[in-house]
C-alpha cells in the first residue's frame, strides 16, 4: 500500500510532451496546451462521456482502452 501512497500521476505537461504527435512542439507551446488541459484520471471500470459537449481538442490516453462512440 505504501507504493500506492507515493505514486504520482504524470502531469498534463509530461503526458503531452511524451505523446508522439506533439514531439515537435516547443516547450512554450506544450505549456500553452497544458494550461488549457483538463486532467481526468480514471480507474479500472470507470468511464467518462463528453456527451453533448461542443469542443475542439484531443485526448491523451497514457494506458488502457479508448472507444469513440457517436
Amino acid at each position: 500500500m505504501q507504493m500506492l501512497e507515493r505514486f504520482q500521476h504524470p502531469s498534463p505537461t509530461d503526458l503531452i510532451a511524451h505523446a508522439s504527435p506533439f514531439h515537435h512542439l516547443s516547450a512554450d507551446r506544450i505549456a500553452e496546451l497544458e494550461s488549457k488541459a483538463q486532467l481526468r484520471i480514471l480507474h479500472k471500470g470507470e468511464s467518462f462521456s463528453l456527451g453533448g459537449e461542443t469542443h475542439a481538442g484531443f485526448l491523451v490516453v497514457k494506458s488502457g482502452m479508448y472507444e469513440h462512440v457517436q
